[in-house]
């Protein structure tokens, strides 16, 4: 009877060690998107892009630092993003749901009212010149009315928002679907204003 238990104890544990080798040979959707955010805040794009199903992604601070707003912007975006994960779910072998809670400053409404600001004080100071030159954006004068909201919005109530990240498999790992939503979340917004928002202005 005692070499019976034994038996039966080794087949139990070898099952339960099989499972455990099968369920650690992936890695967790939770984690892989704890991995990618963090590398967001870390400013490591290369990183980010590993975690990407397509490899694409949003952000290229090597791009960035060519103009001097954009660099402003997501050095900003970046300094005040948070996140909370809530709720993973594995939906089958190849798809699954991390639950995100995102807060940011509020980059859509601080980038409309820069550059509404700048509108009205350039359309008043250049009322003599023709209207392609008013189109003219200076960089300088758009950087410090951008500092100066960028210091306002911080005070504020920040932008919240809850996104479901999807994840699918991608040759035996978990990779992040690219989601213009997340990018959103992520940026407060700032995504949206690129495709909306900015239309205002150069149309």
């Amino acid at each position: 009877m005692m070499k019976i238990k034994v038996t039966l104890s080794f087949v139990l544990l070898t099952i339960i060690l099989c499972f455990s080798c099968c369920s650690f040979g992936k890695d967790i959707p939770k984690e892989v998107v704890e991995d990618f955010l963090s590398a967001f805040k870390d400013n490591d794009y290369k990183t980010m892009k590993s975690y990407m199903a397509d490899g694409i992604c949003y952000f290229d601070m090597e791009s960035a630092n060519e103009s001097k707003i954009a660099a402003l912007t997501l050095n900003t975006i970046i300094k005040n993003f948070e996140y909370e994960i809530k709720n993973s779910n594995i939906l089958n072998d190849d798809s699954a749901v991390v639950e995100v809670e995102m807060t940011n400053i509020h980059m859509y409404d601080i980038m409309e009212d820069s550059f509404f600001e700048y509108n009205e004080r350039f359309n008043k100071t250049n009322e003599e010149l023709s209207e392609d030159s008013t189109k003219d954006m200076d960089e300088e004068q758009i950087i410090g009315i951008l500092e100066n909201k960028i210091k306002e919005y911080e005070m504020k109530e920040k932008f919240k928002t809850t996104v479901k990240i999807s994840l699918v498999d991608v040759s035996d790992s978990w990779k992040v679907v690219n989601d213009t939503d997340m990018f959103d979340g992520m940026t407060g917004e700032y995504v949206s204003f690129i495709s909306r928002g900015l239309r205002n202005f150069v149309s």
